[in-house]
C-alpha cells in the first residue's frame, strides 16, 4: 500500500474578470502542485470564491511558497489539511486489495462447521487459490462444483423459493426470472460467476470479482465505487446447509446478485462506494454500519402491501421461522421529495442525499449522518478513473 497522502483545502477570493482563473492556476503550476479539485461560486459583486483541494501539507516547502504567493495577491483562507488513506484510482488497482481477507478462505476458524473436515478444507484452499490468482481483465475462474456441492445449493434454493414467492418484492422476483431465462440461474446447480457477471454488466454495469473470503469494509466499499461486487465462490459445509458463519456462493449469488441488477440499488451502492474513497477509519465504520443496516433490512411487497420482513442472513438459519427479506430497503431511498433538510451544499448526488436523509430518521443512525455527509462532500475532491 502507498502511504497516506496529504491534502490541503483552500478558499481563494479572486476578481471577476477575464483571465483571473488562469492567473490563479499559474501559481500552482509554477510551484508544481497538483490540484485534485476546484470549484467556483460568486462571492460578492466583482469577485468569485474558488474552493481548491491540492496535494501537499502546509509544512511542505512548495506549499509554503505557494501560500506566500497567494497571500500577496488574493484573499486566502486555509480550510485545513488532512491525511488521506490510500484508495484505488482505477479498477485495475483493486488487484491490490482483493486478497486482503479478514478470515475464511482456506483457513477456517475453530467454530466453523468444516473446521475438522480435511477434504472440505482442501476444497476451500483450491477455490481460495483461484480467487487469489485472478487479476482484472482475466476471465472469471470457473469452479467445477461436485455433486455434493450442487446438492447443498439445491437444498438452500429450494427452501428460499417459496419465501421469495411469498415475501420478495415484485421487482426482485422479476429479476430472478430474468436471471433464469438469460443465465439458467435456478435450483438445479450452482451457477458460474461469468454468466452472472455478464448479466449484471448488461443491466447496471456492475461486475463480479472473485475473492477468497470476507474483505475489510474499506476494501469492499472501494469495489462498489467501480461497480465491482466482490464475491466468494466456495459453498458452505454440507453438514449445516442452512447456516454459514461467512458469506458463501449462496449468500452472494442468491442474495446479492439480484439486488445489484436493480438500477436504483446499483446507483446507490456505487455512490456509497465513492463516498468511502479516502475516508477516515471512523467514517468507513459508519458507512459500513449504515449500508449493512440498509442491505439486511428490507421492505417486501406482498399482494400490493409493503411489510417489514426479517431476512435470513449468513449467520441465521433459514428454518428459524424467520421470513426472508429479499427487497433492499435502499429502494425506499430512491424517489422524489424524500429530503427532510437541505443537503445540496454538502452533497451533490441526489441518491446519496436521500440515503443520508433516511438515516436521520433513526435516532441510532443520526450521529452517523454528519460524518457520512462530510465523506460525501469529499467525493468531488477525489479523482478516480471509472
Amino acid at each position: 500500500m502507498n502511504p497516506n497522502e496529504a491534502r490541503l483545502s483552500l478558499l481563494i477570493q479572486a476578481d471577476d474578470r477575464t483571465g483571473a482563473l488562469s492567473e490563479l492556476l499559474a501559481h500552482f503550476t509554477r510551484h508544481k502542485i497538483n490540484l485534485t479539485h476546484i470549484e467556483s461560486r460568486p462571492a460578492r459583486a466583482g469577485s468569485f470564491d474558488f474552493y481548491v483541494d491540492c496535494e501537499g501539507a502546509r509544512e511542505d516547502a512548495h506549499i509554503r511558497a505557494l501560500l506566500g504567493d497567494l497571500e500577496g495577491g488574493y484573499h486566502l483562507l486555509v480550510l485545513g489539511d488532512r491525511e488521506v488513506p490510500w484508495f484505488p484510482r482505477g479498477i485495475e488497482e483493486l488487484d491490490r486489495i482483493a486478497t486482503h481477507t479478514l478470515d475464511a478462505g482456506g483457513a477456517l476458524e475453530a467454530d466453523h462447521p468444516g473446521f475438522n473436515d480435511a477434504a472440505y478444507r482442501a476444497r476451500r484452499a483450491r477455490i481460495d487459490a483461484l480467487a487469489r490468482a485472478y487479476r482484472h481483465g482475466d476471465a472469471l475462474p470457473e469452479v467445477e462444483y461436485s455433486p455434493a456441492e450442487h446438492a447443498t445449493w439445491r437444498e438452500i434454493f429450494g427452501r428460499l423459493q417459496p419465501l421469495h414467492a411469498r415475501y420478495a418484492a415484485r421487482s426482485h422476483q422479476e429479476t430472478l426470472e430474468q436471471l433464469r431465462r438469460q443465465t439458467g440461474f435456478g435450483p438445479e446447480r450452482i451457477p458460474q460467476a461469468e454468466p452472472l457477471s455478464n448479466y449484471l454488466q448488461r443491466r447496471t454495469g456492475f461486475r463480479i470479482r472473485p475473492v477468497p473470503g470476507l474483505l475489510q469494509s474499506r476494501d469492499f466499499l472501494a469495489g462498489l465505487a467501480f461497480r465491482v461486487f466482490f464475491a466468494t465462490q466456495y459453498i458452505r459445509h454440507p453438514s449445516l446447509p442452512l447456516y454459514t458463519p461467512e458469506p458463501d456462493v449462496c449468500h452472494e449469488f442468491i442474495g446479492h446478485v439480484p439486488m445489484f441488477a436493480d438500477p436504483a440499488f446499483a446507483d446507490l451502492s456505487q455512490e456509497i462506494g465513492l463516498a468511502s474513497l479516502g475516508a477516515s477509519d471512523s467514517e468507513i465504520e459508519r458507512l459500513a454500519a449504515a449500508t449493512g443496516s440498509r442491505w439486511s433490512s428490507a421492505w417486501c411487497e406482498s399482494k400490493g402491501r409493503s411489510r417489514r420482513m426479517e431476512r435470513a442472513s449468513c449467520r441465521v438459519s433459514v428454518n428459524s421461522n424467520t421470513p426472508v427479506r429479499q427487497a433492499a430497503e435502499a429502494y425506499r431511498c430512491i424517489g422524489p421529495g424524500r429530503l427532510r433538510r437541505p443537503l445540496s451544499r454538502t452533497i451533490r448526488s441526489p441518491s446519496i442525499s436521500l440515503f443520508i436523509s433516511s438515516l436521520t430518521r433513526s435516532p441510532t443512525r443520526a450521529s452517523a449522518c454528519g460524518h457520512t455527509a462530510r465523506v460525501c462532500r469529499a467525493l468531488s475532491t477525489r479523482v478516480i478513473n471509472l
